[in-house]
């Protein structure tokens, strides 16, 4: 098993990772209220409409912020929890090149000897998570020629989408612990997980 200092020091990698996760959800959410003002305060207003477009370009990039450090969070945190469980080796030789949803399967399998719920909500926006990192990471362009209508269109329904997949990031962070809290106590939240929600969780976020 690893010593108190390394898993200490696991955990608080997992943490950082979260943190930087929450930090530009919070941005992302300011940046969603600022639009919907300033397209409230003057419907059709091309000025409006080129100040609304910027910052859905930074609030686009906020959400891949998002997406890749919830991706961050919750690897780091299976890392931990089955160091913390079983030993580093294990992870190392036995976990580790599994797909990032199966080990959430798997080691919660081995430890707990229950199923984590794959048709729950969380393993859904779980599996979404991974997918819309991954589309992030390893992007297919076109390599067909396109007008530049239709190239701007589809630039905003990304963005749009990579929005929407962001917010399911965010809450897939706290899901996904919570429902392996939840497995892990016989179905009843522990009070760890009761101050985990209540610290990174908070009402508005």
């Amino acid at each position: 098993m690893e010593n108190e200092g390394q898993q200490k020091k696991i955990k608080l990698d997992s943490y950082f990772y979260l943190k930087i996760c929450e930090e530009h959800y919070k941005r992302l959410k300011k940046y969603e209220e600022q639009i919907s003002s300033i397209l409230a305060a003057e419907p059709g207003s091309v000025t409006s409409k080129l100040e609304a477009f910027q910052l859905q370009k930074e609030m686009a990039k906020c959400g891949a912020t998002v997406v890749v450090f919830a991706a961050f969070f919750l690897e780091a945190w299976i890392y931990e929890y089955t160091v913390r469980k079983l030993s580093k080796s294990f992870f190392d030789n036995h976990i580790d090149r599994l797909a990032p949803a199966s080990k959430w399967v798997i080691v919660t399998r081995l430890i707990t000897g229950r199923d984590f719920p794959t048709d729950s909500q969380a393993f859904q926006h779980l599996k979404s998570l991974y997918r819309t990192r991954n589309w992030l990471v390893h992007p297919k362009p076109s390599s067909e020629p396109q007008d530049a209508e239709k190239v701007l269109e589809k630039e905003e329904k990304e963005r749009e989408q990579l929005v929407k997949n962001a917010h399911e990031a965010y809450q897939a962070c706290k899901e996904v612990i919570l429902e392996l809290d939840k497995v892990e106590n016989n179905g009843k939240p522990s009070e760890w997980s009761k101050r985990f929600e209540a610290l990174f969780f908070t009402e508005g976020v």
